[in-house]
């Protein structure tokens, strides 16, 4: 219908309604607005030097609401003239105190950051609101829905919400990342109708979406509507890189998180179709983010996403434990998606008959170089290299401003800093117009405005680039390094698992402050250039050289990381601490169905000379006791360390008879009346974990103790209480028929980091275990190197 208008005094109020529904089955939506009448022009008395004029609007799809807003602002300015706009400043002021980027001696650079989350944070949600809060419909990529038809993409919602405007801001303000896939969450039910109606299982997401969250792609472009279907994939890769950065149960458990992750591996389960001529399976008919590309078939970047997609619906079924969805069946799928790669050139094409020429328009803008960001799919150094390489020559040097971003974040993976920091000023300086920093899609200065989605890429660059940031299931990773021309970069208020942190880059150290500490997640880093590991305590300060650093909490699942992650240690070789050679045998069977849990009831070793000496120590009993050498599969000492000794290959010699059907791990130490630390633990599960990664333990393995195995009648003061009532609480732990093992009761609450833990062999404080203590679990990411750096 046609607007209709009332005047009251200075202000006047419309209604309307949109002139098109956006499906059949639905109406057409109500806009309420109230606004101040403002004047064709404003005079200045002569004897007044200066003046202030205040003029505000409300707009609400409920009349009633859009009134009570307008009146709010009414009695505000009624009460003191200006008190509406230092309501205002006060919010903004909340808005920067709750995360931002500093850097030093830049002011420009420094400008333009500021005005990126400006603009960003301008239109998503605000923290605190006068009306209850609402539902979230996305952002487009010129901001809130505004244009006219054709012009600034309608106002629909894009994947340039999920893979650009969207990870700047999870890493400071969640909140707002939550609120952004609540979008995506609210439109499950059009995403469904899109999946049945190509005869699809689960959630396929809309190219463009607005109010309903349905399919909004104007007949312009059939092939964007039908063939972009990677969407799907990076709406996941988004819900993967919130839950990692907040483990946000509630989220998962009780506002359908859950729901939202299997849907989308559902549908990646069911799109493929079989090829018996390659045995893989094929994702044909799509258009990859190269939009030059109409319809190909296996776009390297949509399959990924895709394998991506079905594995972390798996990971996320374990953390549920449900089993009623079968996502491990989906996996089966997920490892046969085929993946493009000429092993010639060392080099991923982007799809299926690519060849450099073959569209002289060059590709559109980033796509195979987002394998290895975002994606981080894993691939050696030399082949992220073929792909910059080859891919920035044909890229057409006309295109969207977050393309450079990308190059510049790969390019600093690979050290390569000058060639980096040249992209890096690509990214920006013919897409930012001044005074107000207005962002354009294309360096020519056309396209949507103001491109939220050039400010979203150019912030991953300052984050992930030069903050060096990786987001991985269970921690994070950083390798920092200045941005050119400042003399330090400065996270404030960097937000993990509910830790709060400022982060400085300078020349040469890392500065790191917690302003906020989460005690459910307790923070540790771990340096990965020399093994140190360091304690993160509320407001006192880490300083450390600036080098590549894992941060993760104590909190470790026992979920096997998806496929492409890994909980994979280097344990310490049986050469390197002094160990028998092991006669030649029979490989163990894999996976096997067992993992028997040991302890040594000797002394706790805290150094790497220790444990060395306590292990031999171990072996040269066992020998003298008619073993041919140590019997277990893996030691875990009190160092937190992983020792080898039969390994993952070989049958051990600690069971009467399951040796040949289990891996058997011995814990150094005496845990009848001490508690196993949450550390230790840590170390096993990620052991436990790694193995079932690998196929060498079967995933439906169960865990045993012992105790269990030698039918004993102990029922109180019995050796590895302690560690049994805490494997007690895992979930394959299994009771074997006939054990009489003692019953828990209250299972133990394990002590603070904040204090010393007693020794198992006195009763005093031990500085050294206290010390051992405080180094947390992070050893047990050992696993990066082997997975990051031994390419």
């Amino acid at each position: 219908m046609e607007p209709t208008q009332q005047y009251k005094q200075n202000y006047r109020y419309i209604s309307a309604t949109t002139k098109e529904t956006e499906t059949a089955d639905t109406s057409v939506s109500s806009v309420f607005i109230y606004q101040h009448i403002i004047p064709s022009k404003l005079t200045l008395a002569s004897n007044v030097r200066k003046n202030s004029w205040v003029y505000f609007m409300s707009i609400d799809n409920d009349g009633r609401k859009a009134e009570a807003a307008f009146n709010e602002g009414l009695r505000l300015l009624k009460q003191q003239t200006f008190l509406l706009y230092y309501q205002h400043v006060a919010a903004w002021k909340q808005a920067w105190n709750k995360g931002r980027i500093e850097v030093g001696d830049n002011l420009q650079l420094s400008k333009l950051i500021n005005s990126c989350f400006y603009y960003l944070i301008s239109f998503l949600p605000a923290a605190s609101t006068f009306l209850p809060k609402e539902q979230f419909y996305g952002l487009s990529p010129g901001g809130l829905a505004n244009g006219a038809n054709w012009t600034d993409y309608q106002g629909h919602v894009f994947w340039d919400m999920e893979t650009w405007m969207y990870p700047g801001i999870l890493t400071f303000r969640p909140d707002l990342a939550k609120d952004m896939l609540s979008y995506r969450i609210y439109g499950m039910k059009e995403a469904a109708k899109r999946a049945k109606l190509g005869n699809y299982e689960g959630l396929r997401y809309p190219w463009e979406s607005a109010f309903t969250g349905a399919e909004q792609t104007p007949d312009i472009c059939i092939p964007c509507r039908e063939n972009q279907q990677h969407v799907t994939g990076d709406i996941a890769l988004a819900a993967r890189q919130y839950f990692s950065m907040t483990q946000d149960m509630t989220w998962l458990k009780n506002q359908s998180g859950y729901e939202f992750i299997r849907g989308m591996g559902k549908f990646w389960k069911s799109r493929p179709t079989w090829n018996p001529v390659t045995q893989q399976y094929d994702i044909n008919g799509v258009m990859p983010p190269d939009e030059h590309a109409e319809s190909v078939n296996n776009s390297v970047y949509t399959n990924i996403g895709a394998k991506l997609s079905i594995y972390y619906a798996n990971y996320v079924a374990c953390l549920m434990d449900n089993t009623e969805d079968d996502t491990e069946s989906w996996l089966a799928v997920a490892d046969k998606i085929a993946v493009p790669f000429d092993s010639k050139n060392n080099v991923h094409p982007e799809y299926d008959g690519y060849y450099d020429g073959n569209d002289d328009r060059g590709v559109k803008q980033a796509d195979v170089i987002l394998l290895g960001f975002p994606q981080m799919w894993p691939m050696s150094k030399d082949v992220r290299k073929n792909d910059l390489l080859k891919y920035e020559i044909v890229t057409n040097p006309m295109g969207p401003a977050m393309t450079w971003g990308m190059f510049s974040i790969g390019w600093l993976e690979l050290g390569e800093e000058e060639k980096a920091a040249d992209l890096f000023r690509m990214s920006y300086g013919n897409y930012n117009r001044e005074p107000f920093k207005i962002w354009t899609e294309a360096r020519a200065g056309i396209g949507a405005v103001n491109f939220l989605t050039g400010m979203g890429g150019f912030l991953q660059s300052v984050i992930f680039g030069y903050g060096g940031l990786r987001i991985h299931p269970e921690y994070i990773e950083f390798n920092p390094r200045l941005t050119p021309d400042t003399t330090f970069l400065r996270f404030v208020d960097f937000d993990y698992l509910g830790n709060s942190l400022d982060i400085e880059i300078q020349i040469g150290f890392v500065s790191i402050v917690a302003t906020k500490v989460d005690d459910e997640h307790p923070l540790v880093i771990y340096v990965i250039t020399t093994g140190d590991i360091v304690y993160i305590e509320k407001d006192k300060e880490l300083r450390l050289a600036r080098t590549a650093f894992i941060m993760a909490s104590s909190s470790v699942t026992e979920c096997p990381l998806p496929t492409g992650s890994s909980s994979c240690a280097n344990p310490i070789s049986k050469s390197l601490w002094g160990g028998k050679t092991i006669p030649t045998a029979s490989n163990l069977v894999t996976p096997v169905t067992d993992v028997i849990i040991y302890q040594t009831i000797t002394s706790s070793c805290y150094s790497y000379q220790a444990c060395n000496m306590a292990i031999q120590n171990l072996e040269t009993s066992q020998i003298k006791n008619g073993k041919t050498h140590l019997t277990y599969n893996f030691v875990i000492g009190s160092n937190l360390r992983v020792y080898e000794a039969r390994g993952w290959r070989k049958p051990g010699d600690h069971s009467n008879d399951r040796n040949g059907q289990s891996i058997g791990i011995a814990v150094i130490g005496n845990f009848t009346y001490n508690h196993p630390s949450k550390a230790l633990l840590a170390v096993l599960k990620q052991l436990i974990k790694c193995g079932m990664e690998n196929k060498y333990i079967s995933k439906s393995y169960q865990l045993i103790w012992e105790k269990q195995l030698e039918k004993s009648d102990c029922t109180v003061g019995c050796p590895g209480d302690q560690l049994y009532c805490q494997l007690k609480q895992w979930r394959h732990w299994k009771r074997v028929d006939g054990d009489s093992l003692p019953y828990c009761g209250e299972l133990f609450v394990i002590q603070s980091t904040s204090a010393p833990m007693k020794t198992p062999e006195t009763t005093s404080t031990s500085s050294n275990l206290y010390i051992s203590y405080s180094l947390f679990t992070l050893l047990v990411f050992r696993v990066i190197i082997s997975y990051f750096y031994d390419y």
